[in-house]
């Protein structure tokens, strides 16, 4: 009598957890950052740029009828690859439909909020990007505390593929931030820092299919 009820317990508690569980999602979404191809480095005397990361916040894909998904709501950074390639930076589950649009905020965080690299941080305040190189040969850091918001029109708008898989590559010239009409910015000078800051707040403007993740559309 005993058994039996062991072994109507047990096939209880196993139909509970099926009936509890449910399938794996898969991410079939991802964005990627890459910078331009064509870079201005050659209309720029002095500029020499060799690391650039930002902070980013609320990553959405939006519909033409401005319906969002959320594809990461974290703060991340964005390490941008000057040499070309892409960095995948953000994956996620979206439902099937038309999106035409991509959102974030290139940000910085309040006082109470830590920061995902330390370097976003210090004494003197916090940053939502850093910019390393030489300007006519002498080494700056530059760290921007603008905040911006981001609205990327898609070059077309874009659906998941037959086999449920999208990429979408977000693509910025980081030389134009240093940029004022073909001349360039030293970003030691103070007197510059609302002009950068300006740049890179508009400097986000094209975003496209890329499944192959090789910075070009597909």
């Amino acid at each position: 009598m005993l058994r039996v009820l062991l072994i109507s317990l047990i096939t209880l508690l196993l139909m509970a957890c099926s009936e509890n569980s449910t399938e794996p999602v898969s991410d079939n979404f991802s964005v990627s950052f890459g910078v331009e191809r064509t870079l201005l480095k050659q209309n720029l005397e002095g500029i020499e740029l060799s690391n650039v990361k930002i902070l980013v916040r609320s990553l959405k894909l939006t519909t033409g009828q401005d319906d969002s998904n959320n594809v990461k709501t974290d703060p991340f950074v964005v390490e941008l690859d000057l040499t070309g390639s892409v960095n995948t930076v953000a994956v996620a589950n979206i439902p099937d439909a038309s999106y035409e649009k991509i959102k974030f905020e290139i940000h910085k965080l309040d006082s109470s909020a830590t920061p995902p690299d330390p370097e976003f941080m210090d004494e003197s305040g916090r940053y939502s990007a850093i910019v390393q190189g030489t300007y006519e040969g002498t080494e700056f850091t530059y760290k921007s505390k603008k905040s911006a918001k981001q609205i990327i029109h898609l070059d077309n708008p874009v659906t998941l593929e037959e086999d449920g898989v999208l990429n979408v590559t977000l693509i910025v010239n980081p030389y134009d931030w240093f940029n004022n009409n073909g001349q360039s910015l030293d970003p030691s000078n103070e007197s510059n820092e609302h002009k950068i800051d300006n740049l890179i707040k508009d400097s986000f403007k094209r975003g496209f299919r890329d499944n192959n993740r090789d910075g070009l559309p597909d």
